[in-house]
């Protein structure tokens, strides 16, 4: 029975660090997207660095994802952006 207990330890776990369905999750993550479209670079470079340190991962993700599409950053150009 012990390895019930830590199975549903583990599911609760997850259920609350996840809180929201995943179709919640696209819906949030599609309007960060809409919201980054035609933003500047210099604005997506501020609101990628202000999401990482306020650890808004998903926000975070949308800003690098935009920086990557419309100013063709790489991986580390994004994560130099924390060194500032």
């Amino acid at each position: 029975m012990g390895i019930w207990d830590n199975l549903g330890k583990v599911a609760v776990g997850l259920g609350k660090e996840l809180g929201k369905t995943a179709i919640e999750k696209v819906e949030e993550m599609k309007a960060y997207n809409d919201d980054l479209y035609g933003r500047s670079e210099s604005e997506l470079k501020s609101i990628y660095v202000s999401a990482k340190r306020s650890k808004n991962h998903m926000l975070a993700g949308a800003a690098s994802a935009a920086l990557k599409r419309d100013y063709d950053y790489s991986d580390f150009q994004v994560s130099l952006l924390l060194e500032d």
